[in-house]
């Protein structure tokens, strides 16, 4: 069983490649609603493009009016639930060595937005149940691999699809890490609306694409030209200095992360602001916004903040300021927050409006945390899997980021990458290696079998 399994994933590779990198070509990023596209024509297509692979490895598909879909292979029954996403953050073409959606393989590396975070894990997934398929081995129950479709902004979609058709019980997603992920912290996007008046020498400031990115460009565009004095001050911190007839443009650039590890990046928006402030080149609104980014915000642990907290079944809390906006309309941040799974919401709201006068707090986007004890059975399959073909020791862990695993009743994160592997989701030059896709196929076609058949 594990040779034929095995050998059809290693005859397939190529096309599965080929697969992954025609998804990894469409610009999946979450666009303007359209009938039937409520997250934009792009994810739209993505989604089409994945049924049409799951039709041709001859598995049942299903659309939810573009808000997710599925491909499904077995009897009647609860199915066993894999769960990936097709949507994409936004990419810096200019960071890129490659363009960021036309695909590039070097020596067995596939360079793409995507091809981590999760259209590699989800072609792999479907070929992981082809090569099920493969075998003739009668399932008990069905495996279901469920695209979702609004992963990294909101999870409309999966709000959507449990109200129209319903999610399993059970199952996994294959958008963390390996061995096997069983506390997942909570997580809450925060806006913060500053009050006072907008600053009139001010054009506007913009920082960051995303609250769950930490972003890699910040700039401030002034209506009047700055001091030499400043401007030299400017050029040695290392910002970009623009002076014309339109004003002045200061812009810092940073090292792009994914939010829920804002130590592995530097932030430009905290860059940009603590020169502002320190120089004092900013008014009104935006003042109070650089001084809160400063002496609150520019802390990853969150203990400027006053939110700083542990626990042992998660670890510590994280916080990153992932954007900022200032006008003539108004001023706001926006936060991203992922706090240990012994913790709540409440009590990091609680912490940050006392930590932040003169600005208006709003939840968004909240997640409350996922914990799964290490010896419950989903985990320590999972696990026994994982450890037997790598021949690895290893024990579950916990992670700051949010997969889809916390959608259903007993789910948890497992794969794609090992832990100790460099994870470049969310990153410029994106990447995945072809034997990494291999290995991800293998394990969770063994992982099927072993909790379907």
């Amino acid at each position: 069983m594990r040779t034929s399994i095995e050998d059809f994933l290693q005859q397939n590779l190529l096309e599965m490649t080929r697969d992954v990198v025609a998804l990894c070509r469409i610009p999946s990023v979450e666009g303007p609603a359209m009938p039937d596209a409520p997250f934009g024509t792009e994810v739209r297509r993505a989604l089409d493009r994945a049924l049409s692979i799951s039709s041709r490895l001859g598995l049942r598909t299903v659309c939810d009016q573009g808000y997710a879909g599925h491909a499904e292979y077995g009897p009647e029954g609860d199915p066993l639930a894999v769960l990936v996403h097709l949507d994409v953050v936004p990419a810096n073409a200019a960071d890129w060595t490659c363009p960021p959606f036309d695909p590039v393989l070097r020596a067995g590396t596939l360079y793409a937005r995507g091809v981590v975070d999760n259209k590699g894990p989800a072609v792999a997934a479907l070929y992981a149940v082809a090569a099920v398929k493969n075998t003739n081995i009668q399932l008990k129950r069905p495996v279901r691999v469920i695209f979702g479709c609004d992963e990294e902004s909101g999870w409309q979609d999966m709000a959507h699809y449990k109200a129209h058709i319903g999610l399993p019980r059970e199952g996994f997603s294959p958008d963390a890490s390996f061995p096997v992920i069983n506390a997942e912290k909570g997580i809450a996007w925060i806006s913060l609306d500053f009050d006072g008046l907008p600053d009139p020498n001010l054009i506007a400031l913009w920082a960051g694409e995303r609250p769950n990115m930490v972003p890699d460009t910040a700039y401030a565009q002034f209506r009047l030209p700055l001091s030499e004095d400043v401007l030299a001050a400017a050029r040695k911190y290392g910002l970009s200095v623009q002076q014309d007839e339109a004003g002045t443009k200061l812009t810092a650039t940073g090292v792009g992360a994914h939010g829920s590890r804002p130590e592995e990046g530097k932030n430009a928006a905290v860059k940009l602001m603590a020169f502002l402030h320190t120089h004092h080149l900013l008014s009104g609104a935006p003042a109070a916004m650089a001084a809160a980014c400063v002496d609150v915000l520019a802390d990853p642990t969150g203990k400027a903040a006053g939110i700083a907290c542990c626990d042992q079944a998660s670890g510590a809390l994280t916080l990153n300021l992932g954007t900022l906006r200032a006008d003539k309309s108004g001023c706001t941040a926006q936060l991203d927050v992922r706090y240990p799974v012994t913790h709540t919401l409440e009590e990091v709201l609680t912490g940050l409006g006392a930590a932040l006068q003169g600005c208006t707090l709003t939840p968004g986007h909240c997640q409350n945390p996922l914990y799964v004890p290490a010896d419950d059975p989903l985990v320590a399959t999972l696990l026994d899997i994982y450890n037997t073909h790598t021949g690895s020791h290893e024990g579950p862990i916990s992670i700051g980021g949010g997969t889809y695993a916390r959608a259903l009743e007993h789910g948890v994160a497992f794969g794609p990458l090992p832990a100790d592997c460099p994870d470049t989701a969310h990153q410029a030059d994106e990447c995945i290696t072809q034997s990494q896709l291999l290995t991800m196929a293998i394990i969770f076609a063994k992982a099927i079998l072993q909790l379907c058949a």
